[in-house]
């Protein structure tokens, strides 16, 4: 989740890269998103995201 000063969420993410353990826990997403923040184009990766081997999703953000 990334916030603006305003305390505005601007970019809500949900994992994509589904794990073996504590599926009870979180929702999967669909797809990777950019917003135009303050300081710049901004992503977001969390945790098992960055470990499907696939270097297009590294690429994509």
């Amino acid at each position: 989740m990334l916030i603006d000063r305003s305390g505005k969420v601007i970019l809500l993410h949900r994992k994509i890269n589904e794990l073996d353990i504590d599926h009870a826990y979180y929702a999967l997403g669909q797809s990777l998103q950019v917003v135009q923040a303050e300081f710049g184009t901004m992503g977001v990766m969390i945790c098992a995201d960055a470990s499907t081997g696939n270097h297009e999703i590294f690429r994509t953000l």
